[in-house]
Formats: structure tokens, C-alpha cells, sequence
């Protein structure tokens, strides 16, 4: 089922559709994916997480937890973009706090 063009997903019976949020933090995660020109299962290699967790977490179907976004940095696949902790998660969470805050 599509709702206002999100995927949406049947959990217990009722569907699914994800928040605005997740959907920027998804967003955001699949840009600096894309800059670095890694597909899904080469990122995931990379920040030892499953090819479907990083998928959900792009299209806004999970949550991004913190331990894989300690994955994702301790990986130093953005140590040029980021050089700490703080600024990934300033790129991911707070920009997308800020994006679900104008609509």
C-alpha cells in the first residue's frame, strides 16, 4: 500500500508509515552514502551492519539506533567529513530534527 507516495508496511495489522523524522534521518544517511559512491552492501560491509538494516534506516522504516550510528562513524568512512562523533550526528539527527520541524 502507498500513502501519499511513503511505503508503508503491515504490522500487526495495521499499516505503517513512517515518520517524517526517521524518513530525514533516512535521507540524510542514503546522501552520504551516495556521495562516497557505496551501494547499500558495500556501506553496510564497511559499518558491519545487515544490507536490510541500512535500508530500513533510509526509507524511514527503523529508527536509527545510537549504537549504529557509533558503527557508522567508528568505521572512518566520513572521518574527512566528520571528525567527531558530534558532527555525524549533528549531519544525520539534527538536520533532519530541524527538516521535520518546518513542515
Amino acid at each position: 500500500m502507498t500513502v501519499k507516495g511513503y511505503n508503508t508496511r503491515k504490522t500487526a495489522g495495521k499499516y505503517y508509515i513512517p515518520n517524517t523524522f526517521d524518513l530525514n534521518v533516512g535521507n540524510n544517511l542514503r546522501t552520504l552514502r551516495q556521495i562516497h559512491h557505496l551501494t547499500i552492501d558495500a556501506f553496510a560491509e564497511k559499518v558491519h551492519l545487515s544490507s536490510r538494516s541500512i535500508s530500513n534506516y533510509e526509507n524511514g522504516n527503523n529508527t536509527i539506533t545510537t549504537e549504529s550510528l557509533v558503527k557508522i562513524y567508528e568505521s572512518n568512512i566520513y572521518r574527512e567529513s566528520f571528525t567527531s562523533l558530534n558532527e555525524l550526528f549533528d549531519a544525520l539527527i539534527n538536520s533532519a530534527y530541524m527538516q521535520s520541524r518546518k513542515r
